[in-house]
């Protein structure tokens, strides 16, 4: 679907644009992290769940949460976490401030928790790389909710690829999974790849 050359300049882009992640979430958890990226791909819609499968299992619940994002770059941006790595997640604000409540019984903490690292990771990847792009995005208010599909309020919209950026966060005693997705239509596919050519231009 893309080039290896543009593959790498996206790649690098990412990552720098995770940098800026690494940090916050670390002041959120007021500990030490460490975020990675083991995989990007980018794939068309309808073949979302036949290349997670295996990463996510789709027979559980997971916690998805959306925000979309309006510029010259525009699309929507998922973050999905299984509720396995969601209790490492709690477990580790749990031990860090002391206070405890019962996930399976008031999951509110862990989506309160869920959509701030999703709000970290979608505005310093998508933020940074438009930036990076020379273009600027803005961001519409993030929700979230706990299903067993993926996009499955999304197949309707009109988007037609997908960039799956894997992420792996690891704390001292936990980690924690998860995976961003941004959707984006036709139109926008072609405005990544003319802006990515002219980033590798401008940079060799």
């Amino acid at each position: 679907m893309i080039d290896s050359e543009i593959k790498e300049a996206l790649a690098e882009l990412i990552n720098i644009s995770y940098g800026s992640a690494t940090a916050a979430i670390a002041d959120l958890f007021d500990s030490f992290a460490r975020l990675k990226v083991p995989g990007i791909q980018i794939v068309s819609v309808g073949d979302v769940e036949y290349v997670v499968l295996g990463k996510i299992d789709n027979e559980a619940n997971l916690y998805i949460t959306t925000q979309m994002f309006k510029g010259a770059f525009e699309g929507e941006i998922l973050f999905v976490i299984d509720q396995q790595s969601a209790y490492n997640m709690q477990n580790i604000i749990c031990l860090l401030e002391g206070v405890c409540t019962d996930q399976k019984e008031d999951d509110t903490e862990t989506r309160q928790s869920i959509m701030e690292i999703a709000n970290i990771l979608g505005v310093s990847c998508i933020g940074k790389l438009a930036e990076l792009l020379d273009s600027v995005v803005s961001f519409l208010p993030p929700s979230i909710e706990l299903n067993n599909r993926l996009l499955i309020a999304q197949e309707k919209v009109g988007y037609s690829k997908v960039l799956i950026i894997s992420t792996l966060l690891e704390f001292e005693k936990e980690q924690i999974t998860g995976h961003l997705f941004i959707l984006f239509d036709d139109e926008m596919f072609i405005w990544l790849k003319k802006s990515l050519y002219a980033f590798i231009e401008e940079n060799t």
